[in-house]
């Protein structure tokens, strides 16, 4: 295990040379897709796996206080990294602020004047700012930075190192030739210089890297480029949708973290900003990989490949790990809902990547039959959830649904020395392991094994027509969880059943069925459509629920999805609209994306930045574009 650990290293790299061709364009701007999604978020900024976020100071220049999430679960330094002020002729000036995609920028443009103050992340551990100053009069002027930095005697040097022990500032080293940070800049008319800054932060043991300085500008046009492309996948898209797509784009590089400690790879937090959030989850994970692939390809792979670095032995997988299990211990308690098939399969369908198939096939193979070895107590091919401690808490979290009120009433049963399932069979997880049997024959067919893919079809066919059996009540028009005694359906409407649709396993008159409660105004047809529990349900409770009302994005997605499957054209149409609507905030330019949504007000709930969510819009924006 290696020790958290903070450097923050502030140096500044070049001063430039003064160019004489000061009205070319400016290396900094970004792009014109970017710059029409300025503010889509207004705050930190992370990228490249880093585990610090920087943001913009209100009313100054430089860069205020970063959020830093590599000790105590998180918190926001002490000091502003680099706050100054800046005068032209002996006059001060102030900054615009933008908050682009992918870059923080200062700016002040007059007919004399250009100066552009920009912040980037290179890598995982290092971000680089370049400040930009142009001349574009005939007259020369001088250019005064007043630029301070958290140090304990205001002490300029070339190369400052912090050290954050229990939150105590000290500077380790002063290294290098002495660097005035109080600097007078004079420019000729018609003329330019470029200052560029490198903070970098690391773990105590990792190795710094060490960025080639030779062309720092490439740093900068690269990262413009990359953002960029992830934006134009989109461009085709409504102007709000394009916001939408933005803030989604945003949120899951926000949570992207690189590996270290107890993450061999690399992944996304479900919030950055929720302290309880910095680990990996797996059903959160299986959701972020689907949504990357399009457009980080190797980071949806590294995020399949982190959770099953936490397979046991028997084959489960960790519902979610942590950095420092000195911080938080890794839950073996339960697992969560088998989606890995279907990440695994998506990632392949984009990528063609034969070898990373290879590799996990396998995994997943094991993992699908531990679910009947362990998850199966009555051994008749239908599963429950369940824990490994025997609590009943933990095979609510194994479900994904913590406290939906169909588990309310359910008891635990020991199945062997390390498992307990619920004394009933639920709809969804069942979908999910039928659909599991369909990817793995896929996979398997795709690495020519023919043989093995024909079984797991066959396999599929015959648990498809069992659910359809089992848990649908013709009485209702639903599928519902049923006791394990087969005495009665668990008769609550929940998301649950629409895993059906979603799965493709209900028959078409079972999905006809269940589209009605869905469109139904008293059951799942609210303000903000697809309520975790049917809005006239006695136990509905939006605001204090969690899994008793609020709108999960992820689960709306399952509803619309398996409606589109079955060809309720219409209907899909009708409820992406209202929820993308109604849903508060989503199409506004600096209103985080949230964990869920209140039904009936729109209100968001719980935490913000919230990466599944961002995943699963993501998801069905791409459907719209057709890509």
């Amino acid at each position: 295990m290696r020790t958290p650990y903070l450097l923050l290293l502030i140096c500044v790299l070049n001063t430039g040379c003064i160019d004489e061709n000061a009205n070319s364009q400016s290396l900094l701007k970004p792009s014109a897709i970017l710059q029409s999604q300025d503010s889509t978020l207004t705050d930190f900024l992370f990228d490249k796996g880093a585990w610090f976020g920087i943001s913009l100071n209100e009313n100054s220049w430089g860069l205020s206080a970063p959020r830093i999430l590599s000790d105590s679960n998180g918190y926001d330094f002490r000091d502003k990294v680099l706050t100054g002020t800046i005068l032209i002729n002996g006059k001060e000036v102030k900054p615009i602020n933008h908050y682009y995609p992918g870059s923080l920028v200062q700016e002040l443009n007059s007919d004399e004047s250009q100066i552009i103050f920009k912040s980037i992340f290179a890598d995982h551990q290092n971000a680089y700012l370049a400040l930009e100053i142009k001349n574009l009069s005939s007259q020369s002027k001088t250019y005064t930075l007043n630029w301070t930095t958290p140090t304990p005697d205001s002490i300029s040097s070339n190369v400052l190192v912090y050290d954050l022990v229990n939150a105590e500032l000290i500077v380790k080293d002063l290294s290098g030739s002495v660097l005035n940070l109080q600097k007078e800049i004079n420019l000729n008319g018609e003329s330019q210089t470029t200052l560029y800054v490198n903070i970098s932060h690391r773990f105590k043991d990792e190795i710094l890297i060490k960025t080639d300085t030779k062309d720092l500008n490439r740093l900068f046009t690269n990262n413009n480029k990359r953002w960029s492309e992830y934006h134009n996948r989109y461009k085709q898209l409504s102007p709000s949708k394009q916001i939408l797509a933005s803030k989604c784009l945003q949120t899951l590089v926000n949570n992207w973290r690189s590996p270290i400690g107890e993450l061999a790879y690399e992944g996304l937090f479900p919030s950055y900003d929720y302290e309880w959030f910095h680990g990996f989850w797996s059903w959160d994970s299986w959701k972020h990989a689907v949504a990357l692939v399009n457009f980080e390809p190797e980071l949806a792979k590294n995020q399949i490949r982190t959770m099953y670095h936490f397979q046991d032995e028997h084959g489960m997988i960790a519902d979610v790990v942590y950095r420092d299990t000195l911080l938080e211990k890794h839950n073996w308690r339960d697992t969560k809902p088998p989606l890995s098939g279907w990440a695994i399969r998506k990632v392949f369908d984009s990528t063609r990547d034969t070898a990373f198939v290879e590799q996990l096939l396998p995994k997943l193979m094991k993992y699908h039959s531990w679910w009947y070895r362990n998850r199966d107590h009555n051994n008749n091919g239908v599963c429950e959830y369940g824990s490994t401690d025997g609590s009943l808490v933990a095979a609510g979290w194994e479900s994904g649904m913590d406290n939906a009120v169909r588990f309310d009433d359910a008891k635990i049963i020991q199945v062997n020395q390390s498992a307990w399932s619920l004394n009933q069979e639920s709809i969804d997880l069942n979908a999910y392991l039928y659909f599991e049997k369909t990817q793995i024959a896929y996979l398997q067919y795709a690495l020519e094994n023919d043989d093995i893919a024909s079984q797991f079809i066959k396999d599929a066919d015959a648990l498809k027509i069992k659910i359809q059996n089992h848990f649908f009540d013709s009485d209702h028009g639903y599928f519902f969880d049923i006791s394990t005694d087969k005495s009665q359906h668990i008769d609550v409407y929940g998301p649950e059943a629409w895993t059906a649709l979603w799965t493709e396993l209900a028959t078409m008159e079972q999905a006809k069925l269940v589209v009605n409660k869905i469109t139904d105004d008293n059951h799942f047809n609210t303000f903000v459509p697809f309520p975790t529990l049917s809005a006239d349900h006695p136990k509905f409770d939006p605001l204090n629920g969690y899994w008793r009302g609020p709108v999960w994005l992820d689960q709306a997605y399952f509803a619309l999805d398996g409606m589109d499957k079955y060809g309720f054209e219409k209907e899909y149409i009708e409820l992406v609209e209202k929820l993308f609507n109604n849903a508060q905030g989503l199409s506004q330019k600096g209103v985080p994306i949230r964990e869920n949504y209140h039904p009936t007000t729109g209100e968001g709930l719980n935490a913000n930045h919230f990466s599944w969510s961002a995943a699963h819009i993501l998801m069905l924006l791409e459907k719209e574009a057709n890509l």
